[in-house]
């Protein structure tokens, strides 16, 4: 038997929680469950589950099957995890982190160890959880038990570690063949089986699960190619809620007028905020945009009258409120704060004080007025907006929303169709300006001080998006929008998460690494 082979020729390495893989195997030679059916002591350790009775696997039939199926099927969530399920997938996350961060011997002899634990419960019929799923999709993608380097000396690869990598790949291969049977009730091609799961077979999957697993087919390594492979509509599995609001704004727009409205000045609203919020970030809080650039450096050698005349008027009187954004944001907020953790503003290396020091040396260095250190110490170190920097979104929201309420007078839509534009035209300063500094906090720290409304919206998806895209934002160049979705994909700015950036943010403890 493959396995048989593998435990012969494993190393001896500790398993997940430390304690040496052959004292496992020796501890206990089997355990019983309440069905019969034998599961070894090691294999329960990792999978942590027991094998169903034949009476669990069998599948049912008739009309009450059915309903049962279809009612299934329309479940907006998964079902509340077992014991067994949470340490499945306690130890799948494990595996996942020991293969992409720690990569050192022992992670070898953890994933063998692992292995077996799936086998044994591919060999007893019990269904792999998505996050087990997503785990041996990676580890056979990835390589990590490769063909070996013919070029490689004979040394540096035994013959039984030969052996063994294909033996691994071999159980690997057969049990992701299981699991794709098992959650999509059909079979799947060897040559597809390292591609995504379909999303009706993720909708009962929890979000955690779900942003787990379209992590793991972004590439790692290359952040070219990394946004390459990025897609802000791909990785969505719709709910229940979401198919109840387009249905209720398709046959809105379809039968009534004034449907019609509405919902299209949401829509081109939320696309202008979208836009608007994208642009500032990139050239105004960054500005190594063009506009940026052309508003603090004026017209290059050689620019037209035009573009002189349109500086004059444009871009001169923008100067200095562009150069001081710019330094809060990128100087402080970038630079200076935030270097050694995502959570932590200031570190032993840079505490307050120096931080203090270093903005007004900067900022008389720059040429900016000294009172922006109270401006900035006000804002949280540029984390949040205050009355000034309100001020400033606001007055690129003015003309918008004025935009949205001349073109609705213009149709004829009446006066209340324009209360959504109002409520979102109060929302977005709002959002952009005050939920930046949750995106900074440690999951425990959020919990105790969110209030009941506040604590909903943080545990939405709206956030749990919004807080790995800022995530992204601070160790990769892209995803400049904060609060409202979507610009980033239409500029070619949006950045997914891969499986090393995700299972950073876990160790760092960021509140919406995944929203569960």
């Amino acid at each position: 038997m493959a396995m048989a082979k593998i435990r012969a020729l494993q190393p001896k390495t500790p398993s997940v929680d430390g304690t040496p893989a052959a004292a496992n195997a020796s501890a206990s030679a089997a355990t019983m469950d309440g069905s019969g059916v034998q599961i070894s002591a090691e294999a329960a350790k990792y999978s942590g589950v027991q094998a169903p009775s034949a009476q669990d696997v069998t599948p049912k039939r008739g009309v009450a099957s059915w309903l049962a199926t279809m009612t299934e099927a329309l479940r907006d969530s998964p079902k509340p995890q077992t014991a067994h399920q949470k340490v499945a997938d306690k130890n799948a996350i494990s595996i996942m982190r020991d293969v992409v961060l720690v990569k050192d011997k022992a992670t070898r002899g953890h994933v063998i160890d692992w292995s077996k634990a799936i086998e044994t419960k591919r060999d007893a019929g019990v269904p792999l959880t998505v996050h087990e799923h997503t785990a041996l999709a990676h580890i056979l993608s990835s390589g990590f038990f490769g063909e070996l380097d013919a070029k490689a000396p004979a040394a540096e690869e035994p013959a039984a570690d030969q052996r063994l990598n294909a033996e691994v790949r071999d159980t690997l291969t057969k049990s992701l063949a299981s699991s794709w049977l098992h959650l999509t009730g059909k079979p799947r091609a060897q040559d597809k089986l390292l591609t995504r799961l379909p999303k009706m077979a993720l909708r009962k999957a929890s979000r955690e699960a779900r942003v787990y697993h379209e992590a793991a087919f972004i590439p790692i390594g290359d952040r070219k190619a990394q946004k390459a492979a990025s897609s802000l509509f791909r990785g969505y599995v719709p709910e229940n809620k979401d198919v109840i609001v387009a249905t209720a704004a398709l046959l809105a727009s379809a039968f009534s007028a004034t449907g019609a409205a509405v919902v299209g000045t949401t829509v081109l609203q939320y696309g202008m905020y979208s836009l608007s919020e994208n642009l500032l970030h990139d050239h105004l809080a960054h500005p190594r945009g063009k506009v940026g650039q052309w508003c603090m450096e004026g017209p290059k050698e050689g620019a037209g009258w035009l573009e002189r005349a349109m500086y004059r008027v444009f871009g001169k009187p923008m100067k200095q409120q562009v150069h001081s954004t710019a330094f809060a944001h990128e100087f402080v907020h970038h630079a200076i704060t935030y270097r050694k953790s995502f959570t932590e503003m200031f570190d032993d290396d840079l505490p307050q004080e120096k931080v203090d020091e270093l903005i007004k040396k900067n900022l008389e260095k720059q040429g900016l007025p000294p009172e922006l250190l109270k401006d900035i110490q006000d804002e949280q170190y540029a984390t949040m907006l205050n009355g000034p920097g309100l001020v400033k979104i606001f007055s690129t929201v003015v003309p918008q929303t004025a935009a949205m309420i001349a073109a609705g007078a213009m149709f004829g839509a009446p006066a209340w169709c324009l209360v959504p534009v109002v409520l979102l035209a109060a929302a977005y300063p709002l959002a952009m300006g005050k939920m930046h500094p949750e995106w900074h906090i440690k999951k425990d720290e959020a919990k105790e001080a969110a209030g009941l409304v506040k604590k909903a919206i943080l545990e939405s998806r709206w956030a749990a998006h919004s807080g790995r895209n800022h995530w992204m934002h601070h160790h990769a160049d892209g995803n400049f929008n904060l609060s409202i979705p979507g610009a980033d994909a239409l500029m070619g700015h949006f950045l997914q998460p891969n499986l090393e950036d995700l299972l950073k943010m876990r160790d760092g403890e960021v509140l919406h690494y995944a929203d569960n």
